[in-house]
């Protein structure tokens, strides 16, 4: 991290929000912006479409360059690291610029893609191009997470067999990459078998696409362990994310402390953290900081574009398979080129 920092690493925000009260998901370019600041990177460009949120981050963040128009900002800067914070219809075509401009770290807010095309064009550009591209999935970097893996590598709960979650109010996409992406974390990265997905879709709009109003993404692993995620509807009980083992089960909450309950009793572990964040940030940072070593020459980070592809590709395979009205099979290929969500709208409004 330190040999990073004494190269003055620059970085540019694309996307950077109306700032404010309570930053976080809608103004994602400045949180961004605030791990990059403690680890000591400069801020040296900034781009967004409102001249408003625009002139706030650059002088929120003393930005030596901003624009609202992209061309016009990679024609006279090129930052070390580019964060593209904007909504993801927008992902591709933004992507494309930065790396024909020459950038050659790219750091993208999830969600990643709306079709598995857009995202193997992505990869493709990033592989031509020398192009090193991180996903931003932090929550594989949160200690209680870390921990769940661990313990679940260790046998705790006897070999996995289910995991499950369900989000109140939200989607497989937006929101639910997240739980998507710990399923995978949780699993060892285990390669999907065949995905089976239904979706409820009416008029409701957000992020700049159609969303669902219900949905679900249901998987099995090489393994032969399965996982469920409901859009829309969450469980009973206060755990965000429970595993099923041969010997056991794991409960991980939002705030309190996770458990598993084997033949031993419930035993708590990860006591003081939670689901969301972690103090000064810590899951961004140490997730930066592998970013930026790959860049040094050290192995890809668990975030690697090649490796978070793969967790974008779930809730396309459950949008697809909604359409389709059968399995899916990874890995998807190019073929895959309209946002599934907007076919099943024009399916219903048949």
């Amino acid at each position: 991290m330190d040999n990073m920092q004494t190269k003055n690493t620059t970085v540019g925000i694309i996307g950077c929000g109306k700032g404010g009260e309570g930053v976080g998901g809608h103004s994602i370019g400045y949180r961004h912006a605030q791990v990059y600041t403690e680890l000591g990177y400069d801020i040296v460009a900034a781009c967004d479409l409102n001249k408003e949120n625009l002139d706030r981050f650059a002088k929120e963040y003393n930005v030596d360059y901003s624009a609202l128009n992209l061309s016009e900002l990679l024609d006279s800067v090129q930052p070390d690291i580019v964060s593209i914070c904007t909504y993801v219809g927008s992902h591709l075509t933004i992507f494309k610029q930065c790396v024909e401009a020459g950038v050659k770290a790219l750091f993208v807010e999830k969600p990643l893609c709306l079709t598995m095309n857009d995202g193997l064009t992505m990869l493709d550009l990033a592989k031509r191009h020398d192009v090193k591209v991180a996903v931003n999935h932090y929550r594989r970097y949160l200690p209680r997470f870390i921990e769940a893996k661990r313990l679940i590598d260790d046998g705790v709960i006897g070999q996995p067999v289910f995991y499950f979650a369900g989000i109140n109010d939200w989607d497989l996409m937006e929101w639910g990459t997240h739980w998507l992406d710990m399923f995978r974390f949780l699993s060892g990265d285990r390669e999907i078998s065949w995905v089976l997905g239904q979706a409820e879709v009416g008029e409701k709009v957000g992020y700049g696409h159609t969303m669902e109003d219900h949905a679900l993404c249901y998987c099995q692993f090489s393994d032969g362990s399965k996982a469920l995620l409901d859009g829309g509807r969450g469980f009973n009980g206060d755990a965000a994310i429970r595993i099923v083992g041969t010997e056991g089960v794991m409960s991980i909450p939002d705030f309190e402390p996770a458990t598993y309950l084997n033949a031993d009793g419930v035993t708590e572990f990860a006591a003081g953290t939670n689901i969301h964040h972690d103090p000064k940030d810590k899951a961004w940072q140490d997730l930066l900081s592998e970013f930026a070593d790959w860049q040094d020459g050290q192995d890809a980070p668990q975030c690697s574009l090649e490796n978070a592809i793969k967790s974008s590709e779930l809730y396309l395979a459950a949008y697809e398979s909604a359409v389709r009205r059968g399995n899916i099979m990874p890995p998807m290929d190019a073929s895959y080129d309209e946002f599934a969500l907007d076919l099943l709208k024009n399916q219903k409004g048949k």
